[in-house]
């Protein structure tokens, strides 16, 4: 009986201890947002030539990020949102630097916004006859389907070539880390 108990005192002595850091571990969650947020900010900064110049600064954040997409990997959240905060603190001193040096974001590679999507044939859709097919393009909205029927209850398709169609980014973490 009595070596029972020094068993369980052995148990618990080293179960305790395993369970409690365990648990720490998993107080800290993925710092998606933060290393999404970095690669946003170096982005930015080569954006507008700050390899070129602001290297020492731009240099800093390459290696602050190196280390918290490391840091990240084996799973040492803490650190890498740590390290992606210092990182993304010198791409945004590098992008300003790059500005203040002469920079500017005009030689970016950005399309243009789409065109507005043609006007509706005249007759509209039905709803409720009136002028309520008129009003959607004094709005300026560029709404096709505003026919003051409420909803999409009108009846009609929607104009040929649909309007602006979203390009991305929503909720996922970008891809390399």
């Amino acid at each position: 009986m009595i070596g029972s108990g020094r068993k369980l005192k052995t148990f618990c002595g080293t179960l305790i201890p395993i369970a409690l850091a365990w648990g720490c571990a998993l107080t800290y969650t993925r710092p998606v947002q933060e290393m999404s947020d970095t690669t946003a900010a170096i982005r930015a900064a080569r954006e507008v030539q700050a390899p070129t110049l602001a290297p020492e600064l731009f240099r800093q954040s390459q290696e602050w990020f190196l280390k918290a997409r490391q840091a990240y990997h084996l799973k040492e959240f803490k650190e890498a949102t740590e390290y992606a905060e210092k990182a993304r603190y010198f791409a945004e001193q590098a992008e300003l630097e790059a500005v203040r040096s002469g920079a500017s974001r005009e030689s970016i590679n950005v399309p243009p916004p789409p065109p507005p999507p043609p006007p509706s044939p005249s007759g509209g859709g039905g709803g409720n006859g009136g002028g309520a097919a008129s009003a959607a393009p004094e709005q300026g909205f560029g709404q096709p389907f505003n026919d003051g029927g409420g909803g999409d209850a009108g009846g009609g398709k929607p104009p040929a070539g649909g309007g602006a169609k979203p390009t991305g980014g929503g909720g996922a973490p970008p891809q390399g880390y």
